[in-house]
């Protein structure tokens, strides 16, 4: 097939396809279509490629050489588009020419970005036989009047009638629709109605009519679709930011630009092919022609799209101001971007000179229960569920009987009018989901504050959010459970707000909330399984002690005695036992005051546990024996399982391996007749770890049945940390086997949770596991960055732990690797002491392989310098030892 001219031209010059684009103010996907014969450009676009190539519309391909031809090349690409979308191909008018037909349509002056999907859907809805009306829906600022102006420009091949662009900007009676249509058709004969006339000269034309702006117009939908009845060949485009709600109306949601994901930010390459930041540097050039994304402005261009929720206007708005303020300049002021985004373009529509001025326009459409209900809803975080939004509507109407139907009809209202959207569903469990666009937000809280609704709007929000967690935290353990953890997890920007506010200084009206004080106990309290599932223990402390500083009273109360023994969890497992001690003797204290056995049975066993953590073995066991014989007089059968469960666990650290394991077994099945899945996963994890350390040679496939059982239920719980930690060991278990591979892949995804959400002491022991597999590997280098990261917790951890013996122990096989053999020895030393002070022995299956391996190096050395070793690295710390690698004894290096 011979190339089409346009190709050829552009080849012989040597120039691409963007080039062309840009030259003529296209995009490149339209180029294509022109070169392939697909479309024909549009009159304006012809003038520009025809003073680029320096050649006519003729011998450029533009033009067909007669006017029936032209009549026939439009037929047919009138069919074809209509065959691509299955529908029947609507015959065009062949009364007039492209030439004669009537193009009253804006300029484009730049290219279109990040629209192609949104041009091709549309172009295939409207092109459908039996398509007659389709309303761009959106947020003012969103793009709806651009895009409609880049449709009809590439669409003027399928209507032989012509594309009348028709602007309603200024017209804010109904009653003047039709006619401002006559008038943009040239209809001139006022002696006959507006109506009359737009129908004469309708009536057998294949036209397209795009009205923009028809929000402000909205009661005329209905004389559109007796136009159109009136007119059977004649399609309509219209934009607006509220819905129709008329029959023939196919509504098409234009959503905003793409923006970079900011949790996981691509490098700068990636970041420029997002259309929001194509769009900033597109407009910034206009005003600094050699600007482009870089490494250095890459990470603030993305958070300034994503700010600004990848709305066209905004993002305009904030490269206009590129001159004055950088990127990195900008981003900190957008916190306040209503006051920041003010120089629109001169020629544009007074509403859309500034951001404010266009949310405005939205704002004033709607009518007072509207706008009240949008400002109350500008205070969510991240959307809210349909569920949440019932809730707070019962709680905002405070008893009215028609306050949650009304809220509910004006909820449904904000969504038609493009100030609420509806979010996809990301899983079956998911709730209906609504959103409001952070620019919108803060114009909704600014008119809080000048109404003086905030504090009643905090009030609520706060009210709604701890009723969610408390409700959340009631459900047993299970799928609904794991349900509720996810149902958190998508509202938790809203809890981090409801949390911000508790804990402000912002002084709240009696009348409004009596007992702030106490909603931050009970939030706390709510919220804790929920953080130690998910693993976010540093935010969880830092509200726990910051609730309990602001808000702990003098007498005991069993919502401040349970938050403190609730507490004292959270910072155990961030390694500071001390606190967590001083903590729960608070907890007890409080539960002795109340009278409360049952949960003071439970505070003891915590503080028996962190007792086993600072090697205090024996007084643990008296603390878990005291724990028992308080649960059993009140038959508490969950609360012995549990107790019984720590109990193993110091036989384990004992070597006592036969008793855990009794015990352990025991505990799985009292835990299967409760039916509690989360103590059954605590046990099976427990009991695979004894039974993969207890022996050298330990049976592979019973550890791999109850991790696998184990790992199964987490996930059905949705609770990631026990998730994380069958992986770890699960890894472990492969590494043993020699399916590095696997193992790492395990280890890794489980190092990745403990260190997301600060647990340093199991952080610290599986960077260890990961050093020792990344080690047989042959990657020595990384071995050591982790052994190093280990020690680093371990010492930071103040008290003597496991961390530091498990470093010391890490490096040691790292040190025999590298035939540093006098620095293992002494390595080894140091740790076993370590141990022996702790009180927590080695595994018997990595003690049998540790005791192979020095009485290698034993017999390599010479018992005199191995002793003479041995007993001189027993007296050192583990600092000193750690910084002597290269000091020790350099004649046996490389023996």
């Amino acid at each position: 097939m011979k190339p089409h001219p346009l190709k050829v031209e552009r080849e012989l010059r040597g120039w691409s396809q963007a080039r062309v684009a840009e030259a003529v103010g296209t995009n490149v996907r339209t180029v294509i279509r022109w070169e392939q014969g697909q479309t024909i450009p549009y009159p304006y676009y012809r003038e520009r490629l025809c003073a680029l190539y320096g050649k006519n519309a003729r011998e450029l391909g533009l033009l067909a050489d007669t006017e029936e031809d032209s009549g026939e090349l439009a037929q047919r690409q009138n069919e074809q588009l209509a065959l691509s979308t299955a529908a029947e191909p609507t015959p065009i008018d062949q009364s007039r020419s492209p030439s004669e037909a009537l193009w009253k349509v804006p300029p484009v002056l730049m290219p279109l970005i990040g629209r192609a999907r949104e041009i091709d859907e549309i172009k295939a809805l409207l092109t459908g036989a039996e398509v007659r009306l389709v309303t761009l829906i959106g947020a003012g600022g969103i793009g709806k009047t651009r895009l409609s102006i880049q449709l009809a420009h590439e669409m003027w091949p399928l209507f032989a009638g012509g594309i009348c662009f028709v602007a309603l900007t200024g017209t804010s009676d109904p009653a003047q629709v039709i006619p401002t249509v006559a008038r943009e058709l040239d209809l001139q004969d006022e002696n006959v109605p507006a109506f009359e006339r737009a129908q004469q000269f309708l009536c057998d034309k294949q036209m397209l009519l795009v009205l923009d702006n028809f929000e402000q117009v909205a009661q005329a939908a209905p004389e559109l679709e007796r136009l159109l009845a009136a007119c059977p060949r004649v399609k309509m485009l219209v934009t607006s930011r509220v819905v129709l709600h008329v029959a023939l109306e196919y509504q098409y949601r234009v959503l905003p630009l793409s923006i970079p994901t900011l949790k996981n930010l691509p490098d700068s390459a990636a970041i420029a092919q997002y259309a929001s930041v194509e769009l900033f540097v597109q407009r910034a050039r206009t005003i600094i022609p050699t600007f482009q994304v870089s490494d250095a402005n890459a990470e603030a261009l993305a958070k300034i799209c994503a700010r600004l929720d990848g709305i066209p206007l905004a993002i305009e708005l904030a490269a206009a101001r590129v001159k004055l303020l950088p990127p990195e300049a900008l981003l900190p002021r957008l916190s306040r971007s209503l006051q920041v985004l003010t120089r629109g373009v001169s020629t544009l529509p007074e509403r859309q000179q500034t951001l404010r001025n266009t949310i405005r326009w939205s704002y004033d459409l709607l009518n007072a229960e509207e706008q009240r209900l949008f400002r109350l809803l500008s205070i969510f975080v991240g959307g809210l569920s349909l569920e949440t939004a019932e809730f707070f509507f019962a709680h905002v109407a405070n008893g009215a009987e028609n306050g949650l139907t009304s809220s509910l009809d004006s909820l449904d209202s904000l969504i038609d009018k493009s100030l609420l959207q509806p979010a996809v569903a990301l899983d079956e469990w998911s709730e209906p989901r609504l959103e409001m666009l952070e620019t919108l937000q803060e114009y909704g809280r600014e008119r809080l504050l000048e109404l003086g609704e905030m504090q009643f709007a905090r009030v609520a929000h706060a009210e709604c959010y701890l009723h969610l967690a408390e409700q959340a935290a009631q459900e047993s353990p299970g799928s609904q459970q794991a349900m509720q953890l996810e149902r958190l997890d998508r509202e938790y920007s809203n809890l981090q707000a409801v949390m911000e506010w508790i804990l402000s200084n912002e002084v709240t009206p009696s009348q409004q909330m009596p007992a702030k004080k106490g909603m931050a106990l009970r939030l706390l309290n709510a919220l804790m399984w929920f953080w130690l599932s998910r693993g976010y223990l540093s935010e969880g402390w830092r509200f726990a002690e910051q609730a309990l500083a602001r808000y702990a009273e003098q007498a005991a109360t069993p919502i401040q005695a349970r938050a403190y023994v609730l507490a004292s969890q959270m910072i155990m497992r961030l390694g500071n036992l001390e606190r967590a001690g001083a903590l729960l003797e608070q907890g007890i204290a409080g539960y002795r005051e109340l009278g409360d056995d049952n949960s003071l049975a439970e505070a003891l066993r915590a503080s028996g546990w962190i007792a086993h953590q600072k090697n205090q073995a024996t007084r643990a066991y008296d603390l878990y024996e005291q724990s028992l014989a308080l649960f059993k007089p009140h038959d508490n059968q969950q609360g012995i399982a549990n107790t019984l469960l720590n109990m193993a666990f110091i036989m384990q650290t004992q070597s006592n391996y036969e008793q855990a394991r009794a015990l352990l077994e025991e505990v799985v099945t009292r835990q299967r007749v409760l039916g509690n899945k989360r103590g059954i996963l605590n046990a099976l994890y427990q009991l695979a770890q004894v039974l993969f350390g207890a022996e050298e040679h330990p049976p592979i496939d019973r550890v791999r049945s109850l991790l696998d059982e184990g790992l199964g239920l987490a996930q059905e719980l949705g609770d990631t940390r026990g998730a994380a930690s069958m992986k770890g060991l699960t890894g472990w278990v492969a590494f043993s086997q020699g399916n590095l591979s696997e193992a790492r892949q395990l280890v890794e995804d489980c190092l990745r949770f403990y260190k997301e959400g600060g647990d340093r002491q199991i952080t610290g022991q599986y960077l260890v596991t990961l050093g020792e597999i990344v080690m047989a590997q042959g990657d020595e280098d990384a071995a050591v960055s982790l052994f190093e990261e280990s020690m680093a917790i371990g010492k930071a951890m103040g008290d003597q732990n496991e961390t530091v013996a498990a470093a010391l122990e890490g490096m040691a096989g790292l040190a025999v690797a590298q035939r540093n053999y006098g620095w293992a020895v002494q390595l080894w030393a140091v740790a076993t002491r370590w141990r022996e002070e702790i009180q927590i022995a080695i595994m018997p299956g990595q003690r049998i392989a540790r005791e192979r391996t020095l009485e290698q190096l034993r017999a390599l050395l010479g018992e005199e310098t191995f002793t003479t070793l041995w007993e001189a690295g027993r007296i050192l710390s583990p600092g000193e030892v750690w910084s002597a690698r290269y000091q020790l004894l350099p004649d046996l290096q490389n023996q």
